[in-house]
């Protein structure tokens, strides 16, 4: 990533940074400013019985971004 050779700034989730902002490899800049947060859909084959992995993924992503907004079916 060229953010962290000092090349440039780079807009991305803070999850995917945190690492980076822990060992002081990358530093906010205008922290003050902040986009408009965004959707995101997870997208699976429903399945009358999910398997425990595709359950525990969608309680994982729900548990650290949020509540469903709909199934899907509309």
């Amino acid at each position: 990533m060229a953010a962290t050779h000092g090349a440039g700034i780079v807009l991305l989730p803070e999850a995917l940074l945190a690492d980076d902002f822990a060992t002081g490899c990358l530093l906010p800049v205008l922290p003050a400013w902040a986009l408009m947060p965004s959707p995101m859909y997870l997208i699976y084959a429903q399945d009358r019985r999910p398997t425990a992995k595709l359950r525990s993924v969608i309680d994982f992503m729900l548990g650290r971004f949020g509540v469903p907004i709909g199934d899907g079916d509309g």
